[in-house]
């Protein structure tokens, strides 16, 4: 198991369903069912997240500004700091969804990036 509060959450649902004679016999099946799920031994987690590409706009000072392509694990929160193979580093502002001209009518986050 992969840690006190799976092993905790298995033994208190097997609890639960000792105790209970009036319960639905296909939901006692179920949960018997997540309760083995639960006690199943967990594979070694993967520290890498697999990475997406974000298009990031980064605002200049002048109000120029400029894009750039960025793999990350996960969509950046504002406030988060990237850095770019250049060495300079931006400070997220926000992210804006655009529609894509061409495709699919999903939007596309652009993260928008101030000088660090």
């Amino acid at each position: 198991m992969e840690n006190d509060v799976t092993r905790r959450t298995a033994d208190r649902l097997e609890g639960a369903l000792a105790a209970s004679d009036r319960a639905e016999p296909g939901a006692v099946w179920h949960l018997q069912q997540y309760v083995s799920m639960l006690r199943l031994p967990q594979p070694a987690q993967n520290p890498r997240l697999p990475l997406a590409r974000f298009l990031c706009k980064l605002q200049l000072h002048d109000g120029r500004w400029d894009l750039r392509e960025r793999e990350l694990e996960r969509l950046p929160n504002p406030g988060e700091e990237l850095s770019f193979a250049d060495g300079t580093t931006w400070v997220v502002d926000r992210t804006d969804d655009v529609s894509r001209a061409r495709g699919p009518a999903a939007s596309r986050p652009i993260v928008v990036c101030l000088a660090a």
